[in-house]
């Protein structure tokens, strides 16, 4: 028995709940969401192994070098969650930055908006999407929506770096307050922005028009080790 044929014409359920067919159901569909667990731990785990083989196990910082519009050059930098809290997350955006993927594309701010967007466009003259690029690399929506009960703490996402969508990818964007519209509020976050808001404040204040920064490449700089939280390197 189909999902579909417990449903006529929208006259609701057509079998008994109490019946074997509708057990039969439940033990199909509670089989189908332990497989889906398994699935997204197993991806967490490999995510977990490539990060901590490449870089360490810890947080990772990571350098966001900007242009503005008249060509003046600035920076700002991310730190990542621990890579135990949201490995898969940090991992897609840190495949994308091995490749490249970001680089010449754009930081916009819509008017009145309470985030900031890397979106995949150029920012030559023709502003052409560039989302084919991340297509060819694989790296356009996470496997799933990663969440974390420790990561960011409630009430304090300001800043916060979040994949957009559900499940997230491959746009990503920063938040301007600590408290996030509810279309925001269960998407993927897997880092902070430390040093250079000043920057990103910048971009924001001008409130009336659409303005956009060029990301003119983003380059990994070092590892916050886990004994430097008071925290064990275990998965």
């Amino acid at each position: 028995l189909s999902y579909q044929e417990i449903y006529r014409n929208g006259k609701g359920l057509v079998i008994d709940v109490e019946s074997e067919e509708y057990e039969e159901l439940e033990e199909e569909e509670e089989g189908l969401v332990n497989r889906i667990d398994r699935l997204e731990t197993a991806i967490q785990e490999v995510s977990f192994q490539r990060l901590t083989e490449a870089y360490g196990g810890g947080a990772y910082r990571l350098r966001v070098g900007v242009i503005d519009e008249v060509g003046g050059k600035s920076y700002f930098i991310i730190e990542t969650a621990m890579v135990m809290d949201m490995p898969h997350a940090i991992d897609h955006f840190m495949r994308m930055v091995e490749k490249k993927l970001w680089d010449g594309l754009a930081l916009v701010h819509e008017p009145h908006s309470k985030v900031i967007t890397a979106t995949p466009m150029t920012m030559d003259d023709s502003h052409t999407w560039a989302g084919q690029r991340f297509t060819d690399a694989n790296l356009t929506h996470m496997a799933f929506n990663e969440y974390s009960s420790v990561y960011p703490p409630p009430h304090h996402r300001k800043f916060s770096v979040a994949f957009s969508g559900r499940p997230g990818g491959p746009s990503f964007y920063i938040n301007l307050e600590d408290e996030v519209d509810f279309s925001h509020q269960h998407e993927s976050t897997f880092g902070v922005v430390l040093e250079g808001r000043d920057v990103l404040l910048k971009l924001a204040l001008q409130m009336d028009k659409k303005t956009m920064l060029t990301i003119e490449n983003i380059e990994v700089l070092s590892t916050r080790r886990p004994d430097e939280f008071g925290q064990t390197d275990d998965f």
